[in-house]
């Protein structure tokens, strides 16, 4: 027993992904450790830096999180825009645009001189029902990019099962 929790400790070593019984709790927290340059394509998000990954359903390698059970899920996003340009992120479920978070607002300055210190940020989330194996993902479109930076986790994508169908 630590600091009055009786939880088993943490493995840190990677481990194989296993089946996703009825009691396993799915959940899931990324970041990213760098920047996204804009870019003439669309591109799906990588969220390199995983945080919480219970049942293993989120890939930092892809970006895309499985629904590994049917059920009523929570997702979020979020991400922070390259300095003087606006921020837009899409939540993307098997191909559809879900939603979508956009922001300009932090590059409302004065003089063009400031622009290049400012930043937007634009967030987004919502509650719906999965059904095992949707796709779920955050996408940046042409023309935009994203500022983060390593240990401040500014663009992140998270999401949670909230019951069981």
């Amino acid at each position: 027993m630590r600091g009055g929790c009786d939880c088993p400790a943490v493995s840190l070593r990677p481990t194989a992904p296993q089946p996703h019984p009825q009691s396993t709790s799915i959940a899931f927290s990324a970041t990213m450790d760098q920047d996204m340059p804009v870019s003439s394509e669309y591109r799906v998000v990588k969220y390199n830096i995983v945080l919480t990954n219970l049942g293993d359903a989120y890939s930092p390698h892809t970006g895309v999180f499985v629904a590994p059970c049917n059920g009523t899920f929570y997702v979020g996003f979020s991400g922070v825009s390259l300095s003087g340009k606006d921020v837009l992120l899409h939540l993307v479920r098997n191909g559809q645009r879900l939603l979508s978070a956009f922001d300009n607002s932090g590059c409302q300055v004065p003089n063009e001189k400031d622009v290049r210190q400012c930043s937007g940020m634009a967030s987004n989330a919502l509650v719906l029902v999965l059904t095992t194996g949707d796709k779920l993902w955050v996408e940046l479109p042409d023309g935009y990019g994203l500022h983060n930076a390593l240990y401040h986790s500014y663009s992140t994508f998270h999401g949670a099962l909230v019951s069981r169908e």
